[in-house]
């Protein structure tokens, strides 16, 4: 353990990072988990095209950060007028990969299994996360949004069989038999999840609290 510690401390020295630690996302603040919404008996159900849906993540130390990618399992998403009303995103854990280490694929692979080991995600237990929709709003375009986003999604976030509740903007685009979504950069607490280094032991400290977190998804009606 004392050896990965080490890897991971030097792989956060030497990383140039897409999402910086400059960026100070704050952690959306997470609520008890809620009833998840529920499709019309009329609605028109999506499927999530995993080969072009993605979830970038983004996270690290004082010293430095990394970021990389994350894919999907099959998911659906149910509309109703056009509009977004009920649905999940499953997060496929094992997936997860590191981006900004691509120069040096070792290393890269050995950050990955770092974080996907039971030290931080046990993927073994705990293969997917997911994302289940509460509530969708509508938001006013032209009102002084960042980046105009037009929905703002309610949905309980499921890490490591703990589920909080999280509110985030996203753009959704519905056209023809594609819909198309993608969130803001979010940050989440780890420590809300459960995901602690080491089982919370004083190492623990020195990694971020925050984890970025930002969903593009594409999905195209069955």
């Amino acid at each position: 353990m004392n050896k990965l510690f080490l890897i991971l401390s030097s792989l956060a020295i030497i990383s140039v990072s897409v999402i910086s630690c400059g960026d100070k996302i704050q952690a959306k603040s997470a609520a008890d988990a809620q009833t998840e919404a529920q499709a019309s008996a009329d609605a028109i159900v999506y499927q999530v095209d995993t080969a072009s849906s993605n979830i970038v993540w983004g996270g690290g130390s004082p010293m430095g950060s990394h970021d990389g990618l994350i894919s999907l399992k099959v998911s659906e998403l149910s509309v109703k007028d056009g509009k977004l009303e009920a649905g999940k995103f499953t997060a496929d854990l094992v997936s997860l990969r590191c981006e900004d280490l691509k120069d040096n694929p070792t290393m890269a692979q050995k950050l990955a299994n770092h974080l996907k080991d039971t030290d931080f995600l046990d993927v073994q237990k705990f293969s997917t996360a997911t994302f289940t929709l509460t509530g969708v709003k509508e938001l006013e375009i032209g009102k002084p949004l960042e980046n105009e986003y037009n929905k703002e999604l309610q949905g309980n976030l499921e890490f490591k069989g703990i589920s909080k509740n999280l509110t985030i903007k996203a753009n959704e685009t519905v056209e023809g038999s594609k819909i198309t979504i993608r969130t803001e950069k979010f940050g989440i607490n780890r420590q809300d999840f459960g995901i602690t280094y080491s089982n919370g032991e004083t190492k623990d400290k020195i990694i971020n609290d925050i984890v970025d977190l930002q969903v593009n998804i594409t999905a195209n009606k069955k």
